[in-house]
């Protein structure tokens, strides 16, 4: 593949004329200063706010609209080696082309441009924010037009989502795919026919998979059978549902709240487990999960957690309950109660 840098001599046409690889550096995107043009951020501000890079940036999406392959590779190539240009101006329209194109349903030469600028080298530095000694790429451009690659990626599975095709996309896709499947569920990304086609499919096998079901479930308002399956969906689901719980956009009501916090309680996971029951012990101070978390404070795993939670919402006479009915116990338990008891006295 051609490498896009600044060395690059092509004869171009008067028309063309006009037209996160960083370094080498075992740190990404930061290194010690070397031989390449470093602005600050105010330099930066001032010479990247040009309408000529704005218009430029504009012909070079119209022109990739049409252009053939070979084409599209050498106005890019072109616009490296115009001397009109400073290499502010240049790179600023190489990042605003990524970003411009991202939102376009990619044609071929739009694609090739895509992958050759991953390939790019920044040569325009700026000082990094934590330590001048240091400068990153003042326009990550190959990260970028990585985002764009993934974007179109995303915005193809997108489409082919339905009853049909979904379990054997799920079955065939990575992590972050399914991340992204379960997202555009959750978030209705579809529209309202195919995510009740694909509601329906899931329910007649709930517990196959999880995951689909719960965010199909709750992209389509049947927040309930969402609920239901806290304890059996993947940890990063419903570390996000107890999210969406705490969010001003929560749209479970208080019964189904505590069903959904009840049954991620039960997660396999105990990190999950512990912080579904944190919230409902909160939200119920006269709820089973008080004796939950009391039973877990020996619990080398949860014990902490569970005393950090008590600590807040215990009663004083719950309290005293506890510390005489723990006089005979071990001695992990009169810890945590100690611990209970240092955690009350430095809340103000």
């Amino acid at each position: 593949m051609r490498r896009l840098c600044l060395c690059i001599l092509i004869s171009l046409p008067a028309l063309l004329a006009e037209s996160a690889h960083t370094s080498t550096s075992t740190v990404p995107d930061v290194e010690l200063a070397v031989e390449s043009e470093t602005l600050s951020p105010a330099q930066l501000q001032s010479q990247a706010s040009s309408q000529v890079i704005t218009s430029k940036a504009r012909q070079f999406t119209h022109w990739l609209s049409t252009a053939k392959v070979p084409d599209a590779l050498n106005l890019v190539h072109g616009l490296m080696t115009d001397n009109a240009l400073s290499l502010v101006q240049k790179e600023a329209i190489l990042f605003r082309l990524t970003h411009r194109l991202r939102t376009l349903t990619p044609n071929a030469a739009q694609r090739a441009v895509m992958l050759e600028l991953t390939a790019y080298q920044s040569k325009l530095r700026i000082e990094h924010h934590d330590d001048p000694r240091y400068t990153q790429p003042a326009f990550n451009i190959a990260a970028s037009a990585n985002g764009a690659l993934n974007e179109w990626h995303y915005q193809e599975l997108n489409a082919q989502l339905n009853s049909t095709n979904l379990i054997p996309i799920w079955q065939t896709a990575d992590a972050t795919e399914r991340r992204y499947i379960v997202t555009a569920l959750r978030n209705a990304q579809l529209d309202q026919a195919t995510l009740a086609d694909i509601y329906g499919l899931m329910m007649q096998q709930p517990l196959d998979y999880p995951d689909l079901t719960m965010a199909a479930a709750y992209g389509s308002g049947e927040l309930e059978t969402a609920a239901q399956m806290g304890s059996r969906v993947s940890a990063s689901l419903a570390l996000d549902m107890l999210k969406t719980l705490q969010s001003d956009t929560n749209p479970f009501s208080a019964a189904a709240a505590i069903e959904l916090l009840t049954a991620i309680s039960d997660h396999p996971d105990p990190a999950i487990a512990g912080l579904a029951l944190s919230a409902l012990a909160s939200r119920h101070s006269d709820s089973d999960a008080i004796d939950t978390m009391i039973r877990q404070l020996p619990d080398p795993l949860r014990g902490v957690n569970a005393a950090m939670t008590l600590a807040k919402i215990l009663t004083a006479s719950q309290l005293q309950e506890l510390q005489a009915e723990s006089e005979q116990s071990n001695e992990m338990l009169q810890a945590r109660i100690q611990l209970i008891l240092q955690l009350r006295s430095e809340t103000p």
